[in-house]
């Protein structure tokens, strides 16, 4: 009976790993899904309106999608044309 306690707590704690390891998966394509939502309205605005934010914060919003995304492919977009 012991035994088949410790596997069922044992199940019971590597569910709770996987939750965890699927929020946290969650929550980083959330923010790199946010990322690019953002670098393409500021893209937009600054080349058919007028930019909103600094150059250096637009860089620091494609640093930060870089880290979390290196091959992103609009971290190689050079113009977004499509409202955002």
């Amino acid at each position: 009976m012991a035994k088949r306690q410790n596997s069922l707590e044992d199940s019971i704690i590597q569910d709770k790993d996987d939750n965890k390891e699927n929020q946290t998966i969650d929550s980083k394509q959330s923010k790199i899904n946010q990322l690019i939502d953002e670098i393409r309205h500021h893209r937009y605005l600054y080349y058919n309106k007028t930019p909103k934010i600094t150059d250096a914060k637009f860089d620091e919003l494609e640093d930060e999608l870089r880290q979390l995304a290196p091959n992103h492919p609009v971290l190689n977009e050079i113009k977004y044309s499509k409202e955002y």
